[in-house]
């Protein structure tokens, strides 16, 4: 929010005010008697918040759902170092340096000193209410706050203490859940520059202006706010502004500083509404617990700002861009006007972020329908019926409007940034005529015909489709934005392998080394159409990606696989839509029991052994069977098996010469089975087959294995026939 002054509207023309008062000299040896002209010129007060009131405002705080406020004062109020210097000669030089006093939390230090040039001849300051002098080198006390320079000192100083705190009275959506606006808590302050005001004279032909610049002990500056106490500061140069941002170390940033530059950077370059200030100061206003700002964000000066540290970019209501809106504000707008400073901060805003990615439509239009109610007969160009903040509501929806149809009229050769842009080159008060001008040059009658109805009854428009944005600001206007979260499917994860080929919980992951990982996103454009691309990432490497097309509000199910080669915790993660994957060897599985199918045979015949295995843990397993015969492993298998499986691994051993077998599973906890051979009757012989098989669908017994065993024995016997 910018709050109009009358310091702000008044402050040019009574800086110019010249009281000239000639006085006659004698000049010895000159042989003429010239005119020595003295001069006093009023720097004029500083703009404050104090006592829960805009001190000189002319209009209350304005409230809205976007939790906004900016205090605007007149760009060309003293306050950069040269903002008011003269063409010539020198100036007098006034540093403010602002330090805490720890052990006074509310209270803040300022020095003022001065560098004074030859010319002049008196020099007066007036310190804010809320000051208390500390000590005064080269002044004497003139008034109750008025100092007068001695005349004589060459580096004269003041030294005072400052009251910090300052508040705004204020509810309703705008305002946050406390009042400060500015404190002072002892380890760190936000403060503002204190207000002062200045009148001096000076004899020559040579105008003597000031020029003022502010510091601090430790902290920050911009040129009305400063931030005392520890921090980092941050900086970015983009589109020819250079951007200081101030992180407390009380502080605790959301937004990481890159991608609030980013945001900056972006609005710097599409919002061309005139020249850019070569510097944006911005603090990151720390919200420690017990303390409760009134606003979310504040605006002052030309290019200074704070926006509470965890304030979001991804947000209509965006504070970060609000506020930079502000800071392009270079006009003075008269009262029928002044609506469009918050309706055009609130519409840039959410357009900015829509248009940046950061939204999407629907949050873009959600929040340009907040004004389509009547908000009690309040009319734009009357400030006095504005009620709940109907210039950040309504005002946004007519400049949003106005806006569209500029697009629409021009076939989107220009658009409201051109009347913007007209307002911030005027150079003098912005009039509600002098709006409706701007309206008919850049977009015809029709336009201005609709400013003039928007803003002078109680009609409103209304919010318009996607569609229709799209055919006003082109097609890129409402961005592809598309989402990503997992598939609510039964069979939407899956795991494929050795040991399992079927869903699994996507909440509870455990694979084994080798195992493939199946999983379906559902992507859904919430934006314009456009194309997409999706990136599989893992531990935040991208690994895969796949790209497509889709239109506004249309979904599409896409199917992401990984193999896993390693133990470890994974994340996976598709835009938003993630999965935890935790990686083990497997399981150590446990043979339950070893049994035949007789313990008796003649020679030549053949014994049914069956083991059985189960795996006990709640994620795949595997055991590594070494069937022994009299201690001599004559056959191994690896059985695979999932969680909490079991399966039977049968063999046929052929047992030719009489005796007593002891068989067994090594590595398994199975007592050996003896098998007794007797001598062949009739000398049959047993065709079955040798070898193991397993049952039950296990995995890893082959059937060629067994089959190759059958081979090997058979060659065994038949070399033996032969010879």
């Amino acid at each position: 929010m910018a709050l109009t002054t009358v310091d702000g509207i008044m402050g040019g023309v009574l800086r110019r005010l010249l009281l000239t008062v000639s006085v006659f000299g004698l000049v010895f040896g000159a042989g003429v008697a010239p005119t020595v002209a003295t001069e006093v010129r009023a720097d004029g007060p500083d703009v404050g918040v104090s006592n829960g009131t805009i001190e000189n405002s002319t209009a209350e705080v304005a409230r809205d759902a976007t939790n906004l406020v900016s205090a605007d004062f007149d760009a060309s109020q003293p306050g950069t170092a040269g903002a008011n210097a003269a063409s010539g000669g020198s100036n007098i030089g006034l540093t403010q340096r602002l330090r805490l006093v720890p052990d006074q939390p509310g209270v803040y230090g300022v020095t003022h000193r001065y560098r004074l040039p030859d010319q002049l001849r008196g020099l007066d300051v007036r310190l804010p209410a809320e000051s208390t002098v500390v000590s005064a080198t080269g002044f004497v006390r003139k008034e109750e706050r008025t100092y007068e320079w001695d005349g004589s000192t060459e580096r004269p100083r003041i030294e005072y203490r400052m009251a910090a705190n300052r508040t705004v009275d204020q509810t309703g959506p705008i305002g946050g859940p406390g009042r400060l606006t500015f404190v002072d808590v002892g380890e760190w302050a936000l403060v503002t520059r204190p207000g002062t005001s200045h009148s001096w004279s000076w004899s020559g032909s040579e105008d003597v202006d000031l020029d003022r610049s502010m510091e601090a002990a430790e902290g920050a500056t911009g040129t009305t706010i400063a931030f005392l106490g520890a921090h980092e500061e941050y900086t970015h140069t983009a589109h020819g502004q250079e951007f200081r941002l101030i992180v407390p170390e009380a502080a605790d940033l959301e937004e990481p500083p890159e991608e609030l530059f980013a945001a900056f950077s972006d609005a710097s370059d599409q919002l061309r509404v005139g020249d850019r200030d070569e510097t944006v100061f911005v603090v990151a206003a720390p919200t420690p617990d017990g303390l409760t700002w009134g606003v979310r964000g504040l605006h002052t000066g030309g290019s200074d700002m704070w926006v509470r540290d965890f304030e979001r970019l991804d947000e209509a209501n965006n504070v970060w861009l609000h506020e930079y809106v502000h800071t392009r504000q270079g006009y003075v707008a008269a009262d029928d006007a002044r609506w469009f400073t918050e309706a055009s901060a609130v519409y840039y805003a959410a357009l900015l972020a829509l248009e940046g990615e950061r939204i999407g439509y629907e949050a873009f239009r959600e929040r340009l329908a907040y004004g389509e109610g009547d908000y009690d007969g309040s009319v734009m160009a009357e400030p006095d019926t504005w009620q709940r903040n109907a210039n950040y509501y309504v005002g946004a929806l007519v400049a949003a409007e106005l806006d569209r149809q500029i697009r629409l009229a021009t076939d989107g050769e220009t658009s409201l940034e051109a009347v913007f842009r007209r307002m911030n080159a005027d150079g003098g008060t912005v009039t509600a005529a002098e709006f409706r001008s701007s309206l008919r040059a850049t977009g015809g009658d029709d336009v201005a015909r609709l400013g003039e109805r928007y803003t002078t009854t109680t009609v409103r428009p209304t919010t318009w489709s996607a569609d229709e944005h799209r055919e006003a600001f082109g097609d890129g206007s409402v961005p592809t934005r598309v989402t990503y979260e997992r598939s609510s499917e039964p069979d939407a994860v899956s795991v494929s392998g050795a040991y399992r080929n079927r869903s699994v919980d996507a909440d509870a992951l455990t694979l084994v080394p080798s195992e493939r990982l199946s999983f379906d996103v559902v992507a859904t454009n919430v934006g314009g159409s456009g194309g997409y691309e999706a990136t599989l990432r893992v531990n935040d490497e991208p690994v895969a990606a796949q790209a497509g097309r889709l239109d506004s509000d249309e979904s599409a199910t896409l199917t992401f696989e990984h193999a896993f080669d390693r133990t470890g915790v994974y994340s996976l993660s598709v835009g938003e839509a993630t999965l935890r994957v935790d990686v083990r060897e497997p399981a150590t599985s446990r043979v339950s029991n070893l049994t035949a199918n007789r313990t008796t045979l003649p020679a030549g015949g053949s014994v049914g052994l069956s083991a059985a295995v189960e795996n006990d843990a709640d994620y795949p397993g595997e055991a590594d069977l070494a069937l022994t015969r009299n201690g001599t492993t004559f056959e191994t298998r690896t059985v695979r098996l999932d969680a909490g499986e079991s399966s039977t691994v049968e063999a046929d051993v052929r047992l030719d010469e009489p005796g007593i077998y002891a068989f067994s599973v090594k590595n398994g906890p199975v007592e050996p089975l003896k098998v007794t051979v007797t001598e062949s009757v009739g000398g049959g012989t047993d065709a079955s087959t040798p070898g193991f098989e397993a049952m039950s669908g296990i995995a890893g017994v082959l059937a060629t294995g067994a089959a190759a065993a059958v081979r090997a024995h058979r060659a065994d016997r038949d070399d033996a026939t032969e010879h």
